[in-house]
């Protein structure tokens, strides 16, 4: 189960990496690349990376709540001040993360009749 979970956080590094490319996601890609190569060079391969997809999954997720109120200008109030931002709607990144991590437990499930976890 550790493998899974490594391999799930190098699935969230390297999609919100990819997400956010245009501005902080560099840092988060050598992150994931720098956890792959750890996880590699310790064996902990096979079934557990299965749990990349869940990491893409879990971005997916995330992505669908920042975009909530979307599609279109979304408004919120302060005080005196209001301000006004344009979302996405969050139906695409729902259906992705439910695809992600159904796929990857699914497929996690079916290995583990076939090989050990620690393989």
């Amino acid at each position: 189960m550790v493998s899974y979970l490594g391999w799930t956080a190098v699935g969230v590094l390297a999609a919100f990496g990819l997400a956010a490319i245009l501005t902080i996601g560099l840092p988060f890609l050598v992150l994931a690349a720098a956890l792959a190569a750890f996880l590699a060079w310790r064996g902990v391969t096979g079934r557990g990376a299965t749990g990349l997809a869940l990491g893409g999954a879990a971005v997916a997720g995330y992505l669908a709540w920042l975009n909530r109120g979307g599609p279109g200008d979304v408004c919120t109030s302060a005080g005196a001040s209001t301000s006004c931002t344009t979302e996405a709607s969050p139906w695409p990144f729902i259906v992705v993360a439910a695809l992600l991590a159904a796929g990857s437990i699914v497929w996690f499930a079916w290995l583990g009749r076939r090989q050990p976890l620690g393989e």
